[in-house]
């Protein structure tokens, strides 16, 4: 619900039916996606300080699996081109 507050923030008053997501973007997705960067940059340091390269590249791929996922649960679909990169 509250992605979908953001979203409608961000109607295009000339064209009703169309976003420009400007709103959800600038307020949310940005903030989303440096605390996610903070996040995974802190998980990776330290789980491939005790694992293998093997281990922490199945566990980069359950990540982005995972990540994908709750895009499709909670997150506008823009936001999965940036969060996966």
């Amino acid at each position: 619900g509250v992605v979908g507050a953001y979203v409608a923030l961000g109607l295009n008053k000339d064209k009703p039916k169309e976003t420009t997501l400007e709103v959800y973007k600038r307020d949310f997705e940005d903030m989303f996606l440096q605390s996610t960067d903070v996040f995974y940059t802190a998980e990776s340091t330290q789980f491939i300080a005790v694992n293998t390269i093997s281990d922490y590249m199945k566990k980069v791929d359950q990540r982005l699996q995972e990540e994908e996922h709750r895009v499709r649960l909670y997150l506008h679909a823009s936001t999965a081109h940036d969060l996966i990169n």
